[in-house]
């Protein structure tokens, strides 16, 4: 944490930018060596398309790739195809559907060899595979969310938080409880309204999973540091709290310097960088993180917050430097992240194998590690409603590692 301390009161924007270029660049040359044939991943989003630019700058004939979907709703492919032709990579893209994900979906468990349980690991497997057939060693964007505060929660924590701080832990609860009597449809009908008003996106934005597990992550957070354990965690049930970076006393720092260090010791240790390595090396793909680098790590921690998150903007400085390779309006839009299309699959091509994962007979033999009533009630909640999906994947994902 002693890197955040070391920030400079006044810091001239020009200059970090420019020394943020030289240092990415360095990076991204230097990760570029390699006696196998070496490619890109490329969703479209700012982090990985700033990777890929500066990597076309010194490598000819750079192959990209991306995955996308038939979901329409969920699909980025379409912006990765427009980046890669602005700075000529040779793009190749596939589409995950049903099928694909049937045909593998018994082998997650091998795949994974732990109880994993980031359903984005599909997406990152497919992608990986079907570059393996090009290349042997790809570059990515990640550690950019974490390093130069790139999710949504650095922007609105600060503002709710704020707020919420005043109440008390049970006034907190009945402030919630009241929220909770707003119909889901509704709420989610008002936010895809604004969507097609500012983004000119006509689409289900798919948020009543999301709003029912944001009023709970609240109602079972007594301060700021449990507010974001319950932001990452599925369910705030227990955590690993004898690691020492939990035990500290962050203070006397910025809230999203807290949020974003605890983020770098622990989600993308122990999510995103797991999530890549166990789905690129199950495809024989190497993958290399040029944001992750020694010197663009110290430039991260010693700049102001104010080049990293500022008024409804993440990632100011990471956005206005790819604005430097590729024109604005080709990224300029909200992040959509690397997620599926879960709670209509886990209804759908999946639901058989869960009514067979779930059902007692099967269940009993794990009593003494599952409460069988809570996860069946939860799945025929989830079966009416479709909420909690992460929650029902989650337990899907144990009881795939404990058969195997």
């Amino acid at each position: 944490m002693n890197n955040y301390s070391n920030k400079e009161a006044h810091q001239d924007y020009n200059l970090v930018k420019k020394d943020l270029d030289n240092k990415l660049n360095k990076s991204v040359k230097n990760q570029l060596l390699s006696d196998a044939p070496l490619g890109v991943f490329l969703s479209g989003g700012v982090d990985s398309s700033l990777i890929s630019a500066i990597a076309s700058k010194h490598k000819r004939n750079l192959n990209s790739f991306s995955v996308g979907f038939k979901n329409q709703n969920f699909n980025e492919a379409e912006y990765a195809k427009k980046i890669a032709k602005n700075i000529g990579t040779n793009h190749h893209e596939i589409l995950l559907d049903e099928k694909k994900t049937l045909e593998i979906f018994d082998q997650i468990g091998d795949f994974l060899d732990e109880p994993f349980g980031d359903s984005s690991f599909l997406p990152s497997y497919f992608v990986s595979k079907f570059s393996s057939n090009n290349v042997k060693v790809v570059l990515t964007g990640d550690g950019a969310d974490e390093l130069f505060g790139g999710y949504n929660r650095y922007i609105w924590i600060n503002k709710i938080w704020k707020y919420l701080n005043f109440l008390t832990h049970n006034q907190k609860k009945i402030f919630i409880q009241i929220l909770e009597k707003i119909p889901r449809v509704l709420v989610n009908n008002f936010l895809s309204l604004i969507n097609i008003f500012i983004y000119k996106k006509n689409k289900d934005l798919q948020l009543n999973n999301k709003i029912d597990k944001f009023f709970n992550k609240i109602k079972n957070s007594k301060n700021s540091k449990e507010f974001y354990l319950n932001l990452i965690s599925t369910e705030f049930t227990f955590y690993n709290q004898q690691n020492d970076y939990m035990s500290e006393d962050l203070n006397m720092y910025e809230l999203n310097d807290q949020i974003m260090y605890l983020d770098i010791k622990n989600y993308l240790k122990d999510d995103i960088l797991t999530k890549v390595d166990r789905a690129s090396m199950s495809a024989s793909l190497e993958t290399r993180a040029p944001f992750l680098s020694e010197d663009v790590f110290n430039i991260s921690c010693g700049i102001s917050n104010n080049f990293k998150v500022s008024g409804n903007t993440n990632k100011i400085i990471l956005r206005d430097l790819l604005s430097d390779y590729v024109p604005k309006k080709l990224f300029d839009r909200p992040k959509m992240g690397f997620s599926i299309p879960l709670s209509i699959w886990l209804n759908t091509i999946l639901k058989s194998r869960c009514e067979e994962f779930f059902d007692k007979k099967n269940l009993i033999k794990y009593m003494d590690i599952i409460d069988i009533d809570l996860l069946q009630k939860t799945w025929g909640r989830f079966k009416i409603t479709g909420h909690n999906s992460d929650l029902i994947w989650n337990y899907l994902i144990l009881l795939i590692w404990l058969d195997r």
